[in-house]
């Protein structure tokens, strides 16, 4: 981790410690407290230059106070959590740089009590760590046993796929006919769920590019 980046999150400790007299170990909840059993969680231990972007279809952003693990507390059952690592380092230049990374995902069963870890190890030069923009790769673990690996997107669900399909194939007498592509996508967007629209959400933010 760079200086600058552990400068920073110090400064953010301190002052939370000093208005807050918070802890500096407290983990983050990210189950919902109020779920039949509260005391039924996971806990997934990151590398402070992970984070968490995406957490049960919904967009997370957090600012950890420094320390090389952070702990997360979530909730039990199949989870899918996506991503990202993110640093300030030196470029060749001596500037600080921020690197990101594309977002990517994992998918597991997440047990009670179980800590899951990753294998990531942060990169020692700026040329390392933009390598990591377009190929993160995260094993995910159960103690010393590797349960998952990490994948670029999550698949649409099957039901929001045929939405988008070539209407040529979902032809009704509602059904935009050979119309703009513009004009159908309102039309298909119209039709989808709110978690059909979530998902999409979730798959425009890791393909800005896609045509």
């Amino acid at each position: 981790m760079s200086k600058y980046k552990h400068t920073y999150r110090l400064v953010l400790l301190l002052i939370a410690i000093a208005l807050n007299g918070c802890s500096f170990n407290k983990p983050i909840v990210l189950y919902d407290k109020n779920q039949k059993n509260p005391a039924a969680f996971a806990i997934l231990k990151l590398p402070v230059e992970i984070d968490i972007v995406f957490y049960n279809g919904e967009k997370r952003r957090f600012m950890p106070y420094y320390q090389p693990i952070i702990d997360y507390h979530i909730a039990t059952g199949e989870q899918t959590i996506g991503f990202r690592y993110e640093d300030i380092m030196a470029d060749s230049d001596g500037d600080e740089q921020v690197v990101k990374s594309k977002v990517v995902f994992i998918n597991f069963l997440a047990q009670e009590n179980v800590i899951y870890s990753t294998d990531f190890k942060p990169p020692d030069t700026f040329q390392e760590a933009q390598q990591l923009t377009s190929d993160l790769q995260l094993n995910l673990f159960a103690g010393n046993q590797a349960i998952a690996k990490s994948f670029k997107q999550p698949g649409l669900s099957l039901r929001l796929s045929s939405l988008f399909e070539n209407t040529e194939n979902n032809r009704e007498t509602n059904t935009p006919s050979e119309s703009s592509h513009v004009t159908q996508l309102k039309f298909w967007w119209g039709k989808a769920s709110k978690e059909e629209r979530e998902e999409f959400d979730i798959w425009r933010e890791i393909n800005p590019n896609n045509p």
